[in-house]
């Protein structure tokens, strides 16, 4: 099912209108990483209306995923795109997946601050992101 939503016909209403499926798969512990990669890769190279609408699908579900392996698979996904090609969207997204993740690890073999870490690079001087991002 989240093949044929976000593969095979692309749209900004029909992804609006179907945010709730990954989040009830996420909830009844039936979202992969395969199928978070669909969700993620459905943004990529679209208008930005469609990746905004990707970036808050992923929000929704990622305080859902209580697994090590899913939480960093995700994680993954994020720290992929570069510091540069940071926008509001996508900073909220990392904003709102980092608290639920750091708690859900809490018990993990190594610790993981997520956006924390992200944050911290941010700030610093030579680190180029847009005047948006540096209003956060």
């Amino acid at each position: 099912i989240i093949e044929k939503l976000y593969v095979n016909n692309v749209h900004v209403e029909i992804l609006n209108r179907c945010k709730e499926i990954p989040q009830f798969l996420a909830e009844e512990k039936q979202l992969s990483a395969e199928d978070i990669t669909t969700i993620w890769n459905a943004g990529k190279d679209k208008h930005e209306s469609i990746l905004h609408v990707i970036y808050s699908s992923v929000a929704l579900i990622s305080d859902k995923l209580d697994s090590y392996e899913l939480l960093q698979h995700l994680f993954s996904l994020i720290t992929q795109i570069p510091y540069s090609s940071y926008e509001r969207p996508l900073f909220n997204l990392i904003r709102h997946f980092t608290i639920p993740a750091i708690h859900a690890n809490v018990y993990a073999p190594t610790p993981q601050y997520y956006g924390l870490d992200i944050s911290w690079d941010l700030v610093q001087e030579d680190v180029h992101v847009s005047e948006d991002v540096k209003e956060l």
